[in-house]
C-alpha cells in the first residue's frame, strides 16, 4: 500500500508537470477536509448551497466536512438508481466511443446542462498480449464479414465500413510490432432531486 502511495503521488506530479507544460494551471492538493466536501457534493448536490453559506463562518477553519461527515447519512438502493439523501444517481456505461475526429468539447453540452450533475469517469486498464490479440481479431472478422455481406448482396460499401477496416489493420499491425492495448471504460454518473 504504501509503495501504491508513492507510485501516486509520482503520477500525479508527473501529470502535473505536462498539464503545466500545457498552459495549464495546476492547483496544489487539496487538503483532507476539501476532498471530503468535494465527494460530499457529488454524491449531493443539494448541499452544495447550504455548505457555502456556513462554510463562510467560523466552521470553515474548523473543518466543516471531514472525512467522517464527508458522506451521505441515508442510501436508498433502487433497480435502476442510488439515492444519497436528496439526490438520486444513474450510472450509464459509455457504449461506444466516437469513431470520427469530433470537436475538444464536444461532451461539453451533455456535462454541463444545468439540471442535473454529470460526471464522467474514464478507466484505461492494460489488457493483457493474448486478450488485446483476441480482441483486435474479433473486431477485425466483424468488420471483414459486416463488408463481405454488404458486397454479396450489392450494396455499396461506404467509407465508414473501410475506415473501420483500416482500422483493424491497423490495430493488428501495432500489436504484432510489440504495441501495448488498454480497455477504455467510460461511466456518466448523472445526479438530480429527482
Amino acid at each position: 500500500l504504501r509503495a501504491a502511495a508513492f507510485r501516486l503521488l509520482d503520477e500525479a506530479e508527473l501529470l502535473t508537470a505536462n498539464l503545466e507544460d500545457a498552459g495549464l494551471f495546476v492547483s496544489p492538493v487539496l487538503p483532507v477536509g476539501s476532498v471530503a466536501r468535494a465527494i460530499r457534493e457529488c454524491l449531493d448536490p443539494s448541499v452544495r448551497e447550504r455548505l457555502s453559506r456556513r462554510g463562510r463562518t467560523l466552521a470553515e477553519t474548523l473543518g466543516l466536512v471531514t472525512v467522517s461527515n464527508g458522506f451521505p447519512l441515508a442510501i436508498e438502493e433502487h433497480a435502476r438508481a442510488v439515492r444519497a439523501d436528496d439526490t438520486w444517481h444513474r450510472l450509464c456505461r459509455v457504449a461506444e466511443w466516437p469513431r470520427s475526429a469530433v470537436p475538444a468539447d464536444w461532451l461539453a453540452a451533455f456535462l454541463a446542462e444545468q439540471r442535473a450533475t454529470r460526471s464522467l469517469t474514464v478507466i484505461f486498464a492494460p489488457l493483457h498480449r493474448r486478450d488485446a490479440r483476441r480482441q483486435a481479431l474479433a473486431v477485425a472478422t466483424r468488420v471483414g464479414a459486416s463488408i463481405d455481406e454488404r458486397e454479396q448482396k450489392g450494396r455499396r460499401v461506404g467509407a465508414e465500413e473501410r475506415r473501420a477496416q483500416l482500422a483493424a489493420e491497423a490495430i493488428d499491425e501495432e500489436l504484432e510490432a510489440g504495441a501495448e492495448m488498454e480497455l477504455v471504460v467510460g461511466l456518466v454518473d448523472v445526479c438530480a432531486p429527482s
